[in-house]
């Protein structure tokens, strides 16, 4: 299997990252799709505009790491309410970079709390990205 170097790895999610500036994460309950290039599932429960740059510097290391800047990003809660199960990175003319699992203090993304109520707000507290070398 082929590896990257650390400053291969690093500028490479350096570059996807990019991607996310001015973009926005978008959280849903229901059904978790397959992958990130699936249809959308379930029931959008909240949207986190995302600054630019969205994230830090990925770290030169093994793996890779780089963090969301402006953590903890506020939302309203704008569906129904439910438990949410799955985020979306989409770039700000909303194609889908990455796909994560969510979680209260665990996931891939970071939330407060994981049973949202319609008209509540939500704080996203935590997304680190990583990749290997």
């Amino acid at each position: 299997m082929a590896t990257f170097s650390t400053e291969a790895a690093s500028d490479a999610l350096d570059a996807m990252n990019a991607l996310a500036n001015g973009g926005k994460i978008v959280v849903y309950s229901g059904t978790i799709p397959s992958d990130a290039n699936a249809a959308n599932t379930g029931t959008l429960q909240g949207t986190f505009t995302l600054n630019t740059p969205a994230f830090g510097a990925a770290t030169n290391a093994d793996p890779s790491v780089a963090t969301l800047n402006g953590v903890p990003l506020s939302s309203t809660v704008t569906g129904a309410g439910a438990t949410v199960t799955y985020a979306r990175l989409l770039t700000s003319g909303d194609t889908p970079i990455q796909q994560y699992s969510v979680g209260q203090g665990s996931g891939e993304i970071s939330f407060d709390n994981t049973t949202w109520d319609n008209g509540g707000t939500i704080n996203l507290t935590a997304l680190r990205i990583s990749l290997p070398s």
